[in-house]
């Protein structure tokens, strides 16, 4: 009965009296994002621009456009070990840990189709099969290397197979007596790759070497292998122990020319060869990333390190092997053979070097006509002077990156050929991350300084050398900003796989409008996908189109912070409009990076010689209103970032009089970015234990210490320092062996009166670790100066405080009372005073005050049984009726009413979370981390009042924007065009797609028919077209309409005739079969009884 006369107790209102039935408080999850921690596989297909990717845990993830996002399941969950997306059949090829072949049929309206599954006897696949546009068949190449194709239009395993060509040959040089010093590996198949320009031609890569072979034939055309000759350094140097030995190092990788004439092979010592086509005996050109030439025999430098005593010789080179390699070429060219060229290389490096990705940029084959005649079969030495002059590097790019990189993908432009390969605008680069996931990071490619003139440096005058010198620098700065590094690139949301923690954010629509708009050409763009289109046919908002908007704010392990609009108004659209805004859609021109910052000299002194730990982000603090940012990390410093309307022209370095403090407005976070640094705070007093800023510019910040600052940001100046040692004369009822290690949790700004000051006033309430509570309260003076006493009124809060656990609310309105303009301006001159509650919570149980400093209305103590409390927060609906949701690590919500603490009701929250961020509209997002590096896993966006409030589920036509494949590419001649017989003499004429899938599936395929067209066209024309057709078919007829209609009733009077004798005849029927079964049973019995049978 008590809390009934509580709830109506007209001294202490209840703000939760709307609130209180338990029917109200449905958890629904809204969305499920599962992030690619442990990606495995990558596959683009520019036609269409869609990206896929798979994972370890079985799904795979495909993206497009914004809006497009489809999620599907590999049967069983198994690991997907590769993807690829075919473009002539418009399909998702995907092989398993299990060597299962899936396919997916992406043109399928709604989201994309599962049709079959195919197993290839438990073979071991490669890791990629051979990509080519125009052809039907997917080849397979074993481990055991035999070739195998499946038909992805049939659907089945085609007949033609082709044997283990290495081991053929390895018996044919046995039979001859040839030296072979290949290892048991040499017969492994590593890789297969379609020559670029002739179908017929297909690279087999063993480990022993490079076969070129005739598919129409079945047969071996030329044999590549290399043989490091005695003497000669090879990739270990002169100080490999076997370098008086011929050595055979093993194949691991090959990339060939778009022209199609020589081709580059890796090797598992680092080096790189490369081979002409025509030319199976010598190397073009047998080099490393730093060396030249390592296969010819330098007898000086032999003999001088032969000389040497053991301890003087140089110790074997330990280099990566070359793990993969692409080569581009590029659509700037009018040369038929094309133009410059790239070669990007993975591997090759010293186990010293950096870890990153290496781009070679190579000048044009395009050599005249050669001197003297071309003899069939043979290559010119002026050709092979032209191919080795080609692959000579006039640049290069060094990719770096912090971790050991795994693979990488191009992202071409528009056309798959050349192994998609051709005209690539992106390289997604994946490395390893901490606890053994996997990282991914897109960037612009080629890199600007392959493609941008240089600038020339102009002549310095006699007069004011020192501001010319200024001024070269800032422009070199520039020119090496907007031309030399390629730019990073914004991935999509689940992409994003180091996500440490974030908070999901309620704000106004002036503040979501203004954090939404701007941003310059510096920043960073999104992964150039355009593929498909996501509809949403019919929609219900009712309850969502009135919601808040809201921005999801996350920090990761790099030192970034990003923000996201994560408002449920970019899903309201309709058609014939689509969906083009990803959920969440991220704002990169907001995005904080503190890289930036920690190099800068005046900053790394401060942090680095302080440091034993790893740099990382501690917190993040948003003040919704001014839209400042305060950033703290694990050393204990912190930083004060502003929002800028327009560009922010960084102004000179200031040093700061007081040594806690670092000016940064001197710097600048990239071109475009709105959020520029403004102030450094570190005293060295150890670890933040708490932090709070607001919207009226202060900032307070709590160390381990246990002292207290106070900081108007204005200046800034420091309004209060408070060490511990003033705290222990003052709160008598703290243990005295404690008293000097009790540190401040829990900041809250607000506006409010006391039960002793009746006038609002600007107030900061911080709660120490053992309960205490101390509130202090800003004064103006007459010349507009702030003032902190540091006297404070004491309060007797709660032990363990969560660190957002302290609200102070209105009385009457259950508004939050957070230290805003608008109530600091009530400060300043009053007009009204509203009483307040105070809540506090803590992870042992919570309690309700009245006014700050006044009476406890109410208390709640948990018990073992209830769980870690974990977080604490007000929600509520309408911005009234509030009541407090306290979360636990038993994934229970347990919902009271304030101010008296009544349970409502308890609530099962997503099992699946282990931390949530709840805004005060009652929406949250769930976080799930993986289990060694502590990064986000998964997340879930929910709701606690789930009354209508589903986010739409688009269809997704991913055919909408799916354009032509072009022709495939012909052979070139390597002289000029008018220039006959200088193509090889194997392949003087290509065969086509269709031929060549004849060949791998004979000439009887059962062709499946085409499907009819899906009725949901992707463009609204389309439908308009289709309506306006039907309706002329439809005022066509209807001059024959009294005739049709007489007819069919005549059929339908004759169809019932027929159904009535039917019915009758099955009645009978019926009859006689029921009479037939009683017999038999009845005999049946007689049997059984007389026990016969």
């Amino acid at each position: 009965m008590s809390k009934y006369i509580k709830r109506y107790d007209s001294t202490y209102p209840d703000l939760s009296s709307d609130l209180h039935d338990g029917e109200d408080w449905i958890i629904g999850e809204l969305s499920h994002f599962e992030f690619t921690q442990d990606l495995a596989a990558v596959a683009v297909d520019p036609v269409s621009g869609l990206l896929a990717a798979g994972t370890l845990r079985g799904t795979i993830q495909i993206f497009g456009r914004p809006g497009v996002y489809v999620l599907l399941s590999v049967p069983d969950r198994a690991a997907v070990k590769f993807l690829q997306i075919s473009t002539s059949t418009f399909s998702l090829v995907c092989v398993d840990e299990h060597s299962r072949l899936h396919l997916w049929d992406l043109s399928n309206y709604g989201r994309p189709k599962y049709i079959t599954s195919a197993s290839f006897d438990n073979v071991k696949f490669v890791m990629r099969l051979c990509r080519v546009a125009q052809l039907l068949n997917s080849s397979v190449i074993s481990e055991l290397g035999e070739v195998r194709t499946y038909d992805l239009v049939c659907r089945r395993k085609s007949a033609y197979t082709a044997p283990n060509m290495w081991k053929l040959y390895a018996d044919k040089m046995a039979k001859s007596g040839m030296f072979d010093a290949s290892s048991s590996t040499a017969g492994t198949a590593i890789d297969a790759v379609i020559h670029p320009r002739n179908l017929n031609l297909l690279f087999v890569v063993y480990g022993g070497g490079v076969i070129l072979c005739d598919l129409t034939e079945r047969n071996t055309l030329r044999v590549y292998e290399l043989i490091i000759l005695p003497g000669a350094p090879g990739g270990r140097g002169f100080g490999d122990p076997d370098i008086l030995m011929p050595r055979k190092p093993e194949v691991t990788s090959i990339a060939v020319h778009p022209a199609g004439h020589f081709f580059a092979v890796g090797y598992t010592d680092g080096i790189i060869a490369y081979w002409a086509l025509e030319d199976e005996d010598q190397p073009l050109l047998v080099r490393t990333l730093d060396e030249t030439d390592v296969h010819v025999i330098d007898a000086d430098a032999l003999e001088a390190h032969i000389s040497k005593t053991a301890d003087a010789k140089p110790p074997p080179i330990d280099r990566e092997p070359i793990f993969k390699m692409s080569w581009s070429s590029f659509s700037d060219s009018t040369d038929p053979r094309g133009g410059f060229t790239s070669l990007v290389v993975l591997g090759g490096l010293r186990a010293s070097d950096a870890p990153g990705v290496t781009v070679q940029w190579f000048p044009a084959f395009n050599p005249p006509e050669p001197p003297t005649p071309v003899l069939p079969g043979s290559l010119h030495p002026f050709f092979r002077s032209a191919m080795r002059d080609s692959v000579d590097p006039v640049n290069a790019h060094f990719y770096a990156t912090d971790q050991v990189v795994q693979d990488y993908v191009l992202v071409p432009k528009s056309s798959p050929h050349f192994n998609n390969a051709f005209d690539p605008v992106s390289i997604l680069i994946m490395t390893e991350a901490a606890g053994g996931t996997r990282a991914m990071k897109a960037q612009q490619f080629p890199p600007p300084s392959f493609t941008s003139p240089q600038s020339e440096p102009g002549p310095i005058s006699s007069s004011d050398e020192d501001e010319d010198a200024i001024d070269e620098l800032s422009s070199t700065l520039t020119m090496v900003e907007l031309s030399s590094d390629p730019k990073l690139q914004v991935l999509p949301w689940t992409l994003s796989s180091n996500i440490m923690n974030g908070q999901l954010r309620v704000v106004e629509r002036d503040a979501q409008q203004n954090l939404v708009s701007g941003g310059g050409p510096g920043v960073a763009e999104g992964l150039p996908l355009r593929g498909g289109c996501a509809w949403n046919e019919e929609l219900d908002a009712k309850g969502s189109k009135f919601q808040p908007n809201r921005i999801l704010i996350t920090h990761t392990n790099d030192l970034t912070v990003h923000f996201y609009d994560m408002s449920t108004q970019l899903l309201l659209t309709v058609r014939p409009d689509p969906v083009d805004f990803d959920f969440p859609n991220p704002l990169p021109h907001l995005t904080i990076d503190l890289n930036l910052l920690v190099y800068d000299p005046a900053v790394a002194e401060r942090i680095v010689p302080r440091s034993d730990l790893p740099v990382a982000i501690h917190s993040v603090h948003f003040a919704s209103e001014s839209l400042e940012v305060v950033v703290t990390l694990s050393t204990g410093d912190l930083f004060v970032f502003r929002l800028y309307s327009g560009q922010h022209d960084p102004g000179a370095y200031r040093k700061s009089t007081n040594p806690e403090f670092v000016y940064l407005d001197h710097l600048t976070l990239g071109r475009g970015y709105r959020y520029s640094p403004f102030v450094m705070f570190s005293p060295a007093k150890g670890s933040i234990t708490a932090c709070a800023n607001c919207d009226v510019g202060f900032m307070a910040v709590g160390y381990s210490d246990g002292s207290l600052y106070v900081i108007d940001l204005r200046g800034p100046t420091i309004l209060l320092r408070q060490g511990p040692e003033s705290k222990a004369k003052r709160h008598s009822i703290v243990p005295l062996g404690h008293r000097s290690v009790d540190p401040i949790t829990s900041l809250t700004w607000t506006v409010s009166p006391l039960s002793t000051d009746k006038n609002p006033g600007l107030r900061l309430i911080a709660i120490r670790n053992s309960g205490p509570g101390e509130v202090y309260t800003l004064q103006r003076g007459a010349n507009s100066a702030w003032t902190c006493s540091p006297s404070f009124k004491p309060v007797d809060a709660i032990a363990d405080p969560l660190p957002e656990g302290t609200f102070v609310v209105d009385r009457k309105s259950g508004v939050d009372c957070r230290a805003t303009r608008l109530r600091l301006s009530n400060v300043l001159d009053p007009i009204s005073t509203a009483p307040t509650y105070l809540i506090v919570a803590s992870t042992k149980g919570v309690k309700t005050f009245d006014a700050i400093d006044g009476d406890r209305i109410g208390r709640v103590d948990w018990g073992t049984k209830t769980g870690n409390l974990k977080t604490a927060k007000l929600v509520g609906r309408l911005g009234q009726f509030c009541a407090l949701v306290a979360l636990t690590d038993r994934h229970e919500g347990l919902v009271y009413s304030v101010p008296h603490l009544e349970l409502i009701c308890t609530v099962s929250m997503p099992p699946t979370v282990s931390s949530l961020s709840v805004d005060k509209s009652g929406d949250f997002v769930g976080w799930n981390f993986h289990p060694r590096s502590g990064m986000v896993q998964s997340a879930v966006y929910g709701t606690v009042f789930n009354m209508r409030r589903a986010l739409p589920m688009p269809d997704f036509d991913l055919t909408a924007t799916k354009g032509s494949v072009p022709a495939q590419p012909q052979p070139v001649s390597m002289a000029p065009a008018s220039l006959l017989g200088t193509w090889f003499a194997f392949g003087n004429q290509s065969v086509s797609g269709a031929q060549i899938d004849e060949l791998f599936g004979g000439p009887n395929r059962p062709i499946p028919q085409p499907k009819p067209e899906v009725t949901g066209n992707s463009s609204f024309s389309g439908v308009s077209q289709g309506a306006a057709s039907l309706a002329a078919s439809a005022s066509a007829t209807q001059s024959s309409l009294y005739n049709r209609l007489t007819s069919a009733l005549n059929d339908r009077g004759q169809m019932l005739g027929n159904l009535e004798d039917q019915f009758n005849s099955l009645e009978q029927g019926s009859r006689s079969m029921a009479e037939q079964a009683k017999r038999l049973a009845a005999e049946q019995t007689a049997k059984q009884w007389f026990k016969f049978g």
